[in-house]
């Protein structure tokens, strides 16, 4: 993905569902943004821009944001089916089962190949190990669609390790779904609430 800032001269944009993006050969682009703020008479003046496209290598584009199109009659977005026990997550080539109790992250993968969706091995595992070789796993708290656009779905997982010697670790995780690939992003970071 393609991520930037552009800034907008006061009084230009009033709303970022017009936005897309097109290249020198006049074909459209899907873009996701974000307003990052605002001037005072209420217009847009920084927005993030993010873009995906496959380019050959050491091959250059030049592409215009423009106004006047909306996002929303875009069809291509990632789809999310929700069960008290699972979440099923489906960019268009792979499917990623998610456990909503415990953070593995996958349950199971499948990727789009020949027509239909085929299971890939997966043995993800996301454990805490102390000195005494204890193992114990991450447990969801809350599980939320933190964004939600036409290139990319982040899902926030919350949660904690269970106690260890009278220590617990909360953990905070990202997952970063991008339409139209299996390709996925993951960023986890803990948080010890009884640091010294």
């Amino acid at each position: 993905p393609f991520k930037t800032g552009v800034p907008i001269p006061q009084g230009e944009l009033k709303s970022i569902e017009v936005l897309f993006l097109e290249d020198e050969q006049g074909q459209r682009h899907p873009i996701q943004t974000n307003v990052l703020s605002n001037w005072p008479d209420g217009s847009i003046k920084w927005i993030y821009c993010e873009t995906s496209m496959k380019l050959p290598a050491d091959s250059r584009i030049i592409l215009y944001l423009k106004d006047g199109f909306s996002t929303s009659s875009a069809n291509a977005s990632i789809s999310i089916t929700k069960s008290p026990k699972n979440w099923l997550i489906d960019t268009g080539e792979a499917q990623f089962s998610i456990d909503t109790h415990n953070f593995h992250p996958f349950n199971s993968v499948k990727i789009y190949t020949n027509g239909q969706y085929q299971q890939v091995s997966v043995d993800g595992k996301c454990i805490l190990i102390d000195e005494q070789d204890q193992q114990q796993t991450a447990s969801i708290e809350k599980l939320t669609i933190e964004s939600k656009g036409l290139l990319r779905t982040t899902l926030l997982f919350q949660g904690r390790f269970p106690t260890i010697k009278d220590k617990e670790l909360l953990f905070e995780a990202r997952i970063h779904f991008f339409t139209g690939t299996a390709r996925i992003q993951m960023e986890f970071r803990l948080h010890n609430p009884s640091a010294a």
